[in-house]
């Protein structure tokens, strides 16, 4: 048995027409009567499971089942309610007409020509946690139900957080709204979570080092994608600077729970002000020396700045570029003149140096130098 679990090959359509008989060769007017109403119901037939597959592929689930004659009617998470009837037995063939080369019309088999019936789909078969669909060619696939939170927090694999920093933290500002994501394993599942935001908290962990102390999200919005990433729309409030903090995606429903592990989480505190400084040189230096490149560092105030990113750019490229890291490079040959370099924050918070290049070697105004250290 062929079988296909949230994604199908369109090629089953060729194999229906084979299925229903559909050969293009010489017919006569009442041969292409039937041919033109095979094909409208291929047509329809070909639709319903487009429809499906469709609704497979975007992470719909069923989250209800009602048998109707010969079928059932199917309410779908996305609000559209699918009709589906098994193929009944198709009529008796017609006698071949007298004359050359006439054959006696053949009996119709099940499924073929049903009058009721959908020809791509040999059977539905609605179990417990999911409807199966066989069609006509043997072909397989499901659609899970998720009419209660138990069967959704047996189907999971795995709930991970998706971090926006490099140490794989929650980063938080308090009262301004946020996305916290989640890679949810089988996708599916994000989209009913995402259905469901009302069974769903993030909740601290009340160990000694990570205490919540009055910290807490409220999640005001969720959505899924098909490759299963669950975005939280969150609003932080309570969280303090220097204290640790530990948080996980509890979802509970239905008498049913299921608790993602905790990540760590901290309070993102931006600049007040910053400083900068050349690495190895001191004020009353006055001239920098040791080639071409030299390293500039950013003191930030308050000291526990957790936001930290530097954006800096150069007023003069022609005498002196800079790198992401703060590394000056001096241009080979570059004229005499000043240049500045300016370093800028997240929020906004800026600091410079001016630079002066004389008869070839790079000079510093040491009062930038006091200053910035005063500041420190």
């Amino acid at each position: 048995m062929k079988t296909k679990n949230m994604k199908f090959v369109n090629g089953a359509l060729v194999a229906a027409l084979m299925t229903l008989g559909v050969v293009f060769t010489a017919c006569s007017n009442d041969d292409v009567d039937d041919l033109k109403n095979r094909m409208t119901k291929v047509e329809q037939n070909y639709s319903s499971q487009q429809t499906i597959i469709n609704n497979l592929q975007e992470g719909i689930y069923v989250k209800g089942v009602v048998p109707i004659t010969n079928g059932y009617e199917l309410t779908l998470s996305n609000g559209q309610t699918l009709t589906i009837k098994n193929g009944e037995p198709g009529a008796a063939g017609k006698d071949g007409v007298d004359g050359k080369d006439g054959k006696d019309g053949k009996d119709g088999q099940d499924g073929k020509d049903g009058k009721d019936g959908d020809d791509f789909f040999k059977s539905i078969e609605v179990g417990t946690d999911a409807v199966v669909f066989t069609l006509a060619d043997g072909t397989t696939f499901e659609m899970p139900i998720f009419d209660s939170f138990k069967k959704v927090r047996d189907r999971v694999q795995s709930i991970v957080y998706l971090p926006d920093f490099f140490d794989a933290q929650i980063g938080v500002q308090n009262d301004a709204e946020q996305t916290i994501r989640y890679q949810v394993k089988p996708e599916v599942v994000a989209t009913y979570l995402a259905d469901n935001r009302d069974a769903m908290q993030l909740v601290g962990n009340e160990v000694e080092m990570t205490r919540t102390d009055g910290a807490g999200f409220a999640i005001t919005g969720a959505s899924a994608t098909r490759s299963g990433t669950l975005s939280l729309t969150v609003t932080p409030t309570g969280f303090e600077a220097q204290k640790g903090y530990a948080f996980a995606l509890d979802i509970e429903a239905d008498g049913s729970s299921y608790r993602t592990a905790y990540t760590p989480t901290f309070l993102i505190v931006e600049a007040e002000k910053i400083a900068l400084g050349v690495m190895g040189l001191y004020p009353n230096m006055g001239v920098v020396t040791g080639g071409q490149y030299f390293q500039l560092y950013v003191v930030f105030f308050p000291d526990w700045t957790t936001s930290r990113s530097i954006t800096w750019t150069s007023s003069d490229e022609t005498r002196a570029t800079v790198s992401p890291s703060g590394i000056v490079a001096v241009v080979d040959g570059a004229p005499d003149g000043e240049f500045t370099i300016t370093a800028t924050t997240k929020n906004g918070k800026k600091a410079w140096l001016t630079f002066n290049i004389v008869d070839g070697k790079l000079t510093i105004d040491t009062e930038q130098l006091h200053k910035q250290m005063e500041a420190q």
